[in-house]
C-alpha cells in the first residue's frame, strides 16, 4: 500500500491501523510518503513503526512536491507485486483492498471509462457546459455532474468491473491552463464521488471499483 500524505497527523495513524486490520490475511507492506509535512505527522509515523514489525516503511520528501509526486515515489520504492494507492486523509476504504485482490486472482478484470471520446460524441455548449473552457472535460464534474455520472454508469452497464475517473487533465498544472488551478482538489474529489455514485447505483451485489 502506497499512502502519500501531507499534514495528516490526525488521520494517518488511524488509517494505517485500518489497512493493517483489513489486510491481516495478506502479505503486505504499508509505504507512507510524507510530503514534507509541517505538523506532527513525521513524529507520529516514527512512533508507530515498531508496532507494525517491519510492515510499515516511511519515506520523506525534502520539500513539498504534491500528491502525484508522492504516489510516484511510493511506486518507485514499493516492493510488492500489486501496488494499491490510498489517500492519507482516509477517503478510501481499506476494506475494499482484499476484495479487489481476490478478484484479480480469480479472473481478468475489465477496466474502461475513457471520458474524452464519449464527451466528444455529445453536443455540448461551450459556455453553459464547459463554462467557457473548451475541451476541458474535467470541468464537467462541476458543470454537468449528471452527464459524467451517466457515462460512468454506461460503462458499468456494458460490463466494466472498474472505471477511470474523469480526471485525465486533473492536475493543478493542466487545470491552470483553464484558470482552474485553485479548484483542482474539488474537481478531483467530485470526479471520484461521481464514479462511486455510479458504481453504487446498482443493486445486483456485484463488486465494482473506481480507479
Amino acid at each position: 500500500m502506497v499512502i502519500p500524505c501531507f499534514n495528516e497527523a490526525d488521520n494517518i495513524i488511524g488509517l494505517i491501523a485500518e489497512v493493517a486490520t483489513a489486510c491481516a490475511r495478506l502479505e503486505f507492506e504499508i509505504l507512507v510518503i510524507d510530503d514534507a509535512s509541517t505538523d506532527e505527522t513525521p513524529t507520529r509515523l516514527l512512533e508507530a513503526m515498531p508496532a507494525y514489525a517491519g510492515r510499515l516503511r516511511v519515506l520523506r520528501h525534502g520539500a513539498n512536491r504534491g500528491q502525484s509526486a508522492g504516489v510516484c515515489t511510493g511506486i518507485d520504492f514499493a516492493r510488492g507485486r500489486y501496488i494499491v494507492t490510498l489517500d492519507g486523509d482516509g477517503q478510501n476504504d481499506p476494506a475494499d483492498i482484499p476484495n479487489l485482490l481476490d478478484a484479480l486472482r480469480d479472473r481478468v478484470l475489465l477496466c474502461d471509462g475513457g471520458m474524452g471520446s464519449r464527451v466528444q460524441a455529445l453536443t455540448l455548449d461551450i459556455e453553459k457546459d464547459y463554462w467557457g473552457r473548451e475541451n476541458c472535460t474535467d470541468v464537467l464534474v462541476l458543470s454537468r455532474p449528471d452527464l459524467v455520472r451517466e457515462i460512468h454508469r454506461g460503462y458499468y452497464e456494458a460490463g466494466s468491473d472498474m472505471v477511470l475517473t474523469n480526471t485525465f487533465g486533473g492536475s493543478p498544472v493542466t487545470l491552470g491552463e483553464f484558470d482552474l488551478t485553485e479548484r483542482a482538489f474539488e474537481i478531483n474529489k467530485n470526479a471520484v464521488e461521481l464514479a462511486r455514485e455510479a458504481a453504487e447505483s446498482f443493486a445486483d451485489g456485484r463488486d465494482r471499483w473506481v480507479i
